[in-house]
């Protein structure tokens, strides 16, 4: 079972703001295999108090016995309960924590500060963020807004000397909750269901559908086989990651680099089969909504 710190922007059940992260999160509950040790709250999405609210509730109205712990509001946050968690828990586990991170990376460059040995210490890094071109959602330019975030700390975490895996966003986009996904979700007679649709449906039905980002991300964690995974060499600096931009090459596999070779990212080409990931994400969400119990917030 993978030990996993979820680090995250999520802003599910704020009007106007984007639920994939809290989706993401539903899906590590249903999990089997996974054991979601904490939540690190950081800005991104919005405001660092909008997101610790909107976590906060979450865990509150779903009942969860899972610790949730507040990270940095700007790039220069550097000392907080976010970054002390994951520290610590680093340390406890040695070798053996995966960090989900799919807001700014600012929590885990706190933590590295902290703690000159934490980045070395995790076993591996899931990172939802970046771009390789130009994003067009939509028909329209899209800014990149986690690495973008705080660009110094992209910079580190990508050049962390684990296996660092990217869910860049490109790679994310055939990965749409459309008309289908809607009626599958609020088709299905349980209380979590009921919950997640009151949640997202003005988002869904303002956006007319949603790409489900972080997701993807999540995915990797437990069933990298769906993805055409692909080895490069990171070459951005800083000033091309204040637009999330990632310059690669591809890694020369012949030359004795692996995935814990600092600046060696793995990047998928594409998600192999959609229909099966997307079978994935319902089969965990059916299983979360066996194991939490749903707290009476209809109207809120």
């Amino acid at each position: 079972m993978k030990r996993v710190i979820f680090d995250c922007d999520n802003t599910m059940g704020i009007p106007g703001r984007d639920v994939d992260d809290g989706l993401a999160l539903l899906y590590l509950l249903g999990r089997d295999d996974i054991d979601v040790v904490g939540v690190t709250t950081t800005h991104g999405n919005s405001t660092i108090q909008d997101v610790s609210r909107a976590t906060s509730m979450l865990r509150d109205d779903l009942r969860l016995d899972i610790p949730v712990f507040t990270g940095a509001g700007s790039p220069s946050d550097v000392d907080t309960e976010a970054a002390r968690f994951l520290v610590d828990k680093a340390r406890e586990l040695d070798g053996k924590l995966t960090v989900l991170a799919t807001g700014s990376m600012t929590n885990l460059k706190a933590a590295q500060r902290l703690d000159p040995g934490f980045l070395a210490r995790v076993n591996q890094i899931v990172i939802m963020g970046g771009v390789v071109r130009p994003l067009i959602v939509c028909g329209k330019p899209m800014a990149e807004l986690n690495f973008a975030c705080d660009p110094e700390a992209a910079h580190l975490v990508l050049q962390a000397p684990v296996p660092v895996m990217v869910a860049e966003s490109h790679l994310c986009l055939p990965a749409f909750f459309g008309e289908a996904e809607w009626g599958r979700l609020c088709g299905t007679q349980s209380a979590l269901f009921s919950y997640v649709c009151r949640k997202i449906e003005r988002w869904y039905h303002g956006m007319g559908g949603f790409c489900m980002w972080d997701l993807v991300a999540a995915l990797f964690v437990t069933a990298p086989e769906l993805y055409e995974s692909r080895l490069w060499v990171l070459e951005s600096t800083i000033d091309d990651l204040k637009t999330g931009l990632l310059r690669l090459k591809p890694a020369d596999r012949g030359s004795g680099t692996d995935q814990s070779t600092p600046g060696i990212i793995d990047l998928p080409d594409c998600i192999r089969d959609l229909d099966e990931f997307k079978s994935n994400v319902f089969e965990a969400w059916k299983k979360a909504a066996q194991r939490v119990q749903v707290q009476d917030v209809v109207g809120r």
